[in-house]
């Protein structure tokens, strides 16, 4: 009462009025004692007081002056922000509206169809018995009632107590039959009266309107604060968005100008440049001939010249001038040197810039070698990820971490922390500790990012784990690093985890519920975690485990960080090789902490809060350090639209969490656009975009910003061993630079680009990018010989990319040295699909190859050689081979059966000739 008595003083009299007016300090919009939603429009919480959706007081304040100061501000992003949390909250009061009103109009609809039935002649279900109960039971609870009073007033409080638990009881048995009353349908006498008064639902606030009745009753609806209250909200967000869209029209514009005026200055730049470089043809061609011409007229005059000097004379005429040309070439030379030391100079701020020049492998008259190092600006961090997470909770109390839209379930940095130390409690109870390898197959759900955490703050070794593994590929991930454990949910779509993973260890199946599995095959696979809603034999309950910690267990969690080393393994990828079996990277807590840092510095998640919506996948790189690191080091919200890739899912989550940020592979975000084309709609939320994966495309490129409204698409390259990114967009780079390069050389990391002999090549050459970071792996596990041809003992790691690198730190990829295919984003390599078409029955030999595609960037394309007998092979074949037995991205698209292949006189496939004739046939 004291807080709305001093609100209504500072509305009326000002907040300042007891306070010397000399010692008033001035105010600004940004100060969080101002309600934001008041500062750009109004208050909703003012709309429905005394309503059935009354929202309460507002807890801020509602000042006019700095209304006028946020009116008058420039914009900036914490002014779109405010315009966004708006919105945002606006959206979802809305749509419960319309969630209301088709409701009602379903049960309209219900009714009317009743009505017609009781025209047509149909029974009304009696319910004269049922009526008769009812009053039969309210005359009992109104003459209990009495008796109570009357107990209570002789002072028996007893006997009145007793009383009122029988009326108590007596008015649970009413309510019952109420319910089931209601259920059964309308009685003869609700029909009659609907029949002579219609009624419909109000589109604005979803109440019921009867038009037979009373029109001033209609009249007093529509003027009514719930009414005008949902009136207004709508048409503040209609206005707002037509201004948006009105800012983005214009900004396309502006884009369209300033790339007709840039293409126009590049024409011009060319033509000027050709015409010079014919003209200085010309020239050089001309001063070629007439100062030959010259030397041989002046050699004839001088021949025939009785005159001639001697021979001793020109000797010294040309050491003159001999001498002359020394002393132009020294001072021309120091002038180079003095303009050199110059731009040193300049430049000296960039601390960066000038530390690669001076390490430059060159010499002042020897080429320039592609050799950049990136020394970078901030410091690297030693911490774990459980740490990190800690940290996150204490700096960001009240702010979202993680929404999951298709869940319905929304969590604070606090609460992440909170759920992660009861599991890993719950770990810690079941035998799982530090060191050990916990299996997570899983699609984006809210489980898999709480497992994470939990396995970081146990010191556990989480092994990511592709959703769409088959059986065989499921069973070797779990011999290859000896997984204690495994977490998965149930199901997903046609992949039921917990029988794949009883065919796995059988025994499981056998096992009493909560109990420890015994398996002969598997004994290091001790616990499996399910989140169901059923008891599953052989499997813990992961909602029980969340509540199973006492306080004091998840209290010790806290205090066992500091034994947990930065340096220490916290992830296990899989990734593949020439042999085309999956290979375990391990990557360490200092390798995500300073790669998920430095990454969203670039993304500029340092200077505004973002929210992320991640269409990845979170137990790829791209999802767990792109998405998951820069986001918790940073404090960035990550919005998971579906479980897997949906466009239309990722569109509804853009628009309803109003994210500024989206993650998606090429593939991703041409099918967003074709979305938002065939609905005729454009995104306004949107600030930036994040590519990897493939290149941009220019089309793409300009799709997005005009479909998605982006200012910006930044682009990343890396690979497992490296983490994630060794290559990125800095902050305020030119974005044609996303047309043309992966990206710029990342902070703390050294890149040069090699021959076949292992020596560093020119700038602007091609050959095989190699990499010294902070973010190279561990090692592969259980394989050290494939991480020494990997890691040298120098530390340069080989990408097998052929790569060109330019004296900026830029880099581009001009093609692979390995086979390797990449679809949608997937990595896939051939070896592994040709190993398994071997071993099927009828074929031959088999060979992998990728071939372009518009959409997915490459699609798997097999030429097989069929056994004798056997003279052709289908797609749907070798699709019915492959199903259960390989992920659904790695089975082959076009297959194509041949007689030969095409080879080297040696012997060797030419796969080049076969993406050829691919191709050819395609287009055919």
């Amino acid at each position: 009462m004291v807080d709305v008595a001093r609100q209504l003083l500072d509305e009326l009299m000002g907040r300042n009025r007891n306070e010397d007016p000399s010692a008033v300090k001035q105010i600004t919009w940004e100060d969080s004692v101002f309600c934001t939603f008041y500062l750009v429009k109004f208050c909703p919480h003012d709309l429905f007081v005394n309503t059935r959706v009354d929202l309460g007081q507002c807890a801020r304040l509602h000042d006019d002056e700095a209304k006028r100061l946020f009116e008058d501000a420039k914009p900036s992003f914490k002014k779109t922000q405010y315009e966004d949390e708006f919105l945002r909250f606006c959206t979802n009061m809305l749509t419960d509206v319309d969630r209301r009103i088709q409701k009602g109009k379903q049960r309209l609809l219900l009714m009317n169809s009743k009505l017609e039935q009781n025209n047509a002649g149909a029974p009304v279900k009696p319910i004269t018995k049922a009526q008769e109960q009812l009053n039969s039971l309210t005359d009992k609870i109104n003459k209990l009632v009495r008796e109570a009073e009357e107990a209570g007033t002789r002072g028996d409080v007893d006997q009145a107590q007793a009383l009122m638990r029988v009326c108590d009881e007596l008015k649970e048995e009413k309510e019952q039959i109420t319910k089931t009353q209601e259920s059964m349908g309308w009685n003869a006498a609700e029909l009659a009266a609907a029949q002579e008064k219609q009624m419909e639902v109000c589109e604005v606030c979803g109440a019921f309107l009867i038009i037979g009745d009373v029109q001033q009753r209609i009249d007093d609806h529509l003027s009514g604060k719930q009414h005008l209250g949902y009136l207004q909200l709508k048409r503040a967000v209609e206005e707002m968005q037509e201004a948006r869209r009105k800012e983005r029209e214009e900004a396309r514009k502006r884009r369209e100008e300033e790339r007709r005026s840039l293409d126009k200055d590049r024409d011009k730049e060319r033509r000027d440049r050709d015409k010079r470089r014919s003209g200085s043809e010309r020239d050089r061609k001309s001063h070629g001939y007439s100062r030959r011409s010259r030397s041989k007229s002046r050699d004839r005059k001088r021949s025939n010249s009785k005159y001639s000097s001697p021979p001793h004379h020109r000797s010294d005429r040309d050491r003159r001038s001999s001498h002359h040309s020394r002393r132009s070439r020294t001072k021309l030379r120091i002038a180079v040197d003095i303009r050199k030391l110059n731009v040193l100079l300049a430049t000296q701020r960039n601390f960066s810039a000038v530390t690669t020049v001076l390490n430059a492998p060159h010499t002042q008259n020897g080429p320039k070698l592609s050799y950049f190092h990136h020394v970078g600006s901030s410091p690297l961090i030693f911490r774990t990820v459980g740490q990190q997470l800690q940290m996150s909770a204490d700096l960001y109390p009240n702010r979202e971490c993680i929404v999951s839209c298709h869940e319905g379930k929304r969590y604070t940095f606090p609460e992440i922390l909170e759920k992660a130390d009861r599991l890993a409690a719950s770990f810690d109870n079941l035998g799982i500790g530090k060191g050990d390898r916990v299996g997570l197959i899983s699609p984006n759900y809210t489980m898999w990012y709480i497992t994470a955490m939990a396995c970081a703050r146990s010191g556990c070794i989480l092994v990511g784990l592709n959703p769409a593994y088959q059986v065989p590929e499921l069973e070797y991930c779990v011999e290859k690093v000896g997984m204690k454990a495994i977490v998965a949910p149930e199901t997903f779509k046609s992949q039921n985890y917990y029988e794949m993973i009883g065919k796995i260890v059988p025994e499981m199946l056998e096992t009493g519920v909560e109990k420890k599995i015994q398996s002969k095959k598997h004994p290091k696979l001790e616990t499996v975690i399910i989140e169901s809603n059923r008891k599953l034999f052989g499997a813990h309950s992961f909602e029980d485990l969340l509540r199973a910690p006492s306080q004091q267990e998840i209290s010790h969690i806290a205090l066992f960080q500091h034994l947990i080393q930065p340096d220490s393994c916290c992830n296990i990828q899989f990734t593949s090789g020439t042999t085309g079996k999956p290979k375990a990277a391990m990557l360490s807590h200092y390798n995500f902490i300073n790669n998920g840092f430095h990454i969203g510095k670039n993304q500029e998640f340092d200077k505004d809060y973002h929210r992320i919506c991640v269409q990845v996948p979170l137990f790829h790189a791209f999802g767990v350090v792109i998405g998951v690191m820069a986001a918790l080091v940073h404090g960035a919200t990550l919005v998971l639209p579906s479980p897997g890739y949906k466009a239309e899912e990722s569109i509804k989550a853009i628009k309803h969490e109003q994210c500024s940020y989206i993650y998606g592979t090429p593939t991703m975000y041409v099918d967003v656009v074709a979305k938002l084309k065939e609905q005729r709609e454009h995104l306004d939320s949107l600030r930036m975009a994040v590519i990897g994966g493939s290149p941009c495309s220019p089309k793409l490129l300009k799709d997005m910003e005009e479909y998605l409204g982006v200012e910006k698409v930044k682009s990343v390259f890396g690979m497992t061993e490296t983490t994630a990114v060794i290559f990125q967009s800095l902050r305020d780079e030119d974005k044609k630079r996303v047309l043309d390069y992966v990206g710029h050389v990342q902070e703390h990391t050294e890149a040069k680009v090699i021959d076949q002999d292992g020596n560093v090549v020119e700038f602007g050459k091609p050959g095989e990018l190699c990499v010294r970071t902070y973010g190279t792996m561990l090692g592969y596990y259980g394989d050290e010989e494939k991480t020494k041809e990997m890691i040298g003992p120098d530390r340069w790691l080989k990408t097998g990319d052929q790569f060109v690198l330019h004296e900026d730190g830029y880099g581009q990829i001009v093609g692979r040295l390995k086979e390797m295919i990449i679809r949608g984003g997937e990595n896939i390599f051939p070896k592994e699909i040709e190993d398994f078409l071997n071993h099927q029955p009828g074929i031959l030999e088999t060979h992998v190859v990728g071939i372009p595609d518009e959409r997915m960037g490459e699609e798997v394309a097999a030429f097989i050689r069929l056994a004798p007998g056997k003279e052709t092979i289908t797609r749907d074949e070798v699709k019915e081979m492959c199903k259960g037995k390989l992920a659904h991205f790695k089975i082959p698209k076009y297959v194509y059966a041949v007689k030969e292949f095409p080879k080297t006189t040696s012997g060797k496939i030419q796969k080049f000739k076969c993406r050829e004739m691919a191709q050819n046939l395609n287009k055919n």
